[in-house]
């Protein structure tokens, strides 16, 4: 899963599900805008859904953090644990942070 802690036009951070692999690029083709598990999106009445801004001394690089532990923190009990060849890690894009393992681990 990718996590993108971007301010843009659509809203402040989206976490996708990306596929790696041999049949990659099919699957992402397959499943497009469907891999988006999760989006935080502008809306006139501010984010939706709505979540809190970030704290005052917080740089980006905090933020992108904490959202990427606590998407792997909610991720990993849906990830099952019988699936040993299911393997999975929460990312940043940009290769901030060291990939955060999900699921179970060889």
């Amino acid at each position: 899963m990718t996590v993108f802690v971007e301010q843009d036009d659509e809203g402040p951070f989206a976490v996708w599900l990306n596929y790696e692999g041999p049949d990659s690029f099919t699957l992402d083709q397959r499943f497009g805008c469907e891999r988006e598990l999760f989006g935080v999106t502008w809306t006139e009445d501010g984010w939706e859904p709505d979540v809190q801004p970030r704290p005052r001394g917080w740089s980006h690089a905090d933020l992108e953090k904490a959202v990427l532990y606590t998407v792997a923190e909610w991720i990993a009990p849906m990830i099952p644990v019988t699936d040993v060849d299911l393997h999975g890690e929460v990312v940043a894009p940009d290769g901030a942070f060291d990939p955060h393992p999900v699921g179970p681990q060889p």
